[in-house]
């Protein structure tokens, strides 16, 4: 006997945990829904950024924290010419980013803020065991997204009989906010990319990505099971990465005349004034000698050079410079 149902209702219907589950497989072995009928595709306009292609999940403006810099820490700062702009002592210039370690979103007088991200080169793989259902989760170091998709490439060939390998990653945007990109890669709609990409965000991580590799093992595990499933497989890969702070200070480029060079680049590497500025480059130039620096106070900063230098140093602020520690 079968009962007169439209199919179309029953694909829109919300698939909650607390019904029945009467999930079935398809000829592929994939999970259809509680309903046993197939999800349907995403729609546009469903929510903001979501793309109506399958249940990826392109780059999309942040819905979690906010953006973090794209630059790389050990950016130094050189220049083979003094600044020709007017002599100014003790008074805080600006001057254009010039190098990618600066975000040309971020601009002014700075105070330090920090960030978290894995380590360089770091790359855990671990796995979690539901319902017979293996799930390796791969998280690594990724700073742009080439990286990220050569870590879902790779995983591809290392398990090519998985049914699903599922992506997520972090990664810093081009002078804007951070892109985020989840896959449910044939999973139903919302229940792998999502929770693992939520994984990343809720730990406050930049420049990661995850993909997770599930092979089935013959029990259903419903949208709920599937859920907490892809997060603690990201959840538990998180515990053993290792991790760095990233420092967001400003760049500051310190002229001065040879003869007060000497002792100003001494107390900026180790006297008192040590802690307003990381040295990062210097230059002993024809007409003076020019240090580079990244600063988390500019203005104290100013005021200790001019000190130092009897009035005739100059500070001319440059832009955002990441230091990872």
């Amino acid at each position: 006997m079968s009962l007169g149902v439209d199919e179309a209702l029953l694909v829109s219907l919300r698939q909650t945990t607390g019904n029945l589950d009467l999930a079935t497989l398809d000829a592929d072995g994939d999970e259809l829904g509680e309903l046993s009928l197939p999800l349907g595709p995403a729609r546009a306009g469903v929510a903001a950024g979501h793309l109506a292609l399958r249940n990826c999940h392109g780059p999309a403006a942040p819905f979690m924290g906010v953006g973090r810099s794209t630059t790389p820490h050990n950016a130094r700062v050189r220049h083979s010419c003094a600044n020709p702009s007017r002599h100014i002592p003790c008074e805080i210039a600006r001057e254009q980013p010039r190098h990618p370690s600066w975000s040309a979103r971020h601009t002014g007088r700075m105070s330090e803020s920090e960030a978290l991200r894995p380590a360089p080169g770091a790359r855990v793989e671990t796995e979690l065991v539901e319902k017979r259902s293996r799930f390796i989760a791969v998280v690594a170091r990724a700073d742009s997204e080439d990286e990220a998709r050569e870590l879902a490439t790779e995983a591809r060939a290392a398990h090519p009989q998985a049914r699903h390998h599922c992506t997520a990653w972090v990664l810093p945007g081009t002078g804007g906010p951070d892109v985020l990109h989840s896959s449910d890669d044939g999973e139903p709609s919302g229940t792998a990319g999502r929770p693992m990409l939520d994984r990343l965000t809720g730990a406050g991580l930049g420049h990661v990505a995850a993909v997770v590799i599930r092979y089935f093992g013959g029990t259903l595990l419903g949208t709920g099971g599937l859920v907490r499933a892809y997060g603690d497989a990201v959840g538990q890969a998180l515990t053993e990465l290792p991790t760095v702070r990233v420092r967001t200070l400003t760049a500051c480029a310190v002229t001065a005349s040879h003869a007060a060079g000497a002792r100003l680049e001494s107390e900026l590497r180790s006297g008192p004034t040590s802690s307003l500025a990381e040295v990062l480059d210097v230059a002993w130039l024809p007409d003076g000698v020019r240090i580079d620096v990244a600063s988390p106070d500019v203005a104290a900063l100013a005021t200790r050079v001019a000190e130092l230098t009897a009035g005739e140093g100059r500070l001319t602020e440059i832009g955002p410079h990441e230091l990872e520690v």
